[in-house]
């Protein structure tokens, strides 16, 4: 006999069906419980007598999104960012992606692809930089180590980092020490 697993939400529609099956409680409460008509209740209650515990199953379970791609194209389009356009930014790659390699992806996908493979754009802002650095150093810490793309995008990081445009200035010690002016 095969085990069947069910969510939270499945298993606890299956025992209030299953609780209205053996009479313990009516399909109007049951509706009320589930937050559903009693018409579905009807249904459900048909469904446990049919199939049991695997009807209350998601029809989805176990299988992949349509339209998740494929792990081969994600490493072709790595590979000509990091070969063929190297130094591009992700705009303009996306624009000689769909042009020039007829590769079919928006550029919203080409950023959530970069960004978990912490590769980063040549006009990335300090912040996206902070948290990919913040991300390496904890992957390094748990791992121990990392790939070379990795490892190159760290020490890309770690030089830019050290300068700051804005330092930043010590406190003033009283209330209204600070003389502010408008240029306006």
């Amino acid at each position: 006999m095969k085990k069947v697993v069910l969510t939270m939400k499945e298993e606890e529609r299956y025992r209030v069906i299953k609780a209205v099956v053996n009479g313990k409680t009516s399909v109007q409460r049951a509706a009320v419980k589930l937050k559903r008509s009693e018409r579905t209740i009807y249904r459900l209650i048909k469904l446990y007598k049919q199939q049991g515990k695997d009807g209350f199953i998601h029809g989805n379970a176990g299988r992949e999104p349509a339209n998740k791609r494929n792990a081969q194209l994600e490493r072709q389009i790595i590979r000509l960012y990091t070969n063929k356009y190297a130094g591009f930014n992700i705009a303009h790659f996306h624009e000689f992606l769909t042009t020039a390699e007829q590769i079919a992806i928006s550029e919203s996908s080409l950023r959530l692809l970069f960004r978990h493979h912490h590769i980063l754009s040549p006009k990335a802002h300090k912040a996206t930089k902070r948290r990919i650095k913040r991300e390496l150093k904890e992957k390094e810490k748990k791992s121990k180590l990392l790939s070379k793309r990795d490892e190159a995008t760290l020490s890309a990081i770690e030089v830019v980092e050290n300068i700051k445009a804005h330092p930043e200035r010590p406190r003033k010690h009283y209330s209204g020490e600070q003389v502010q002016m408008d240029a306006s």
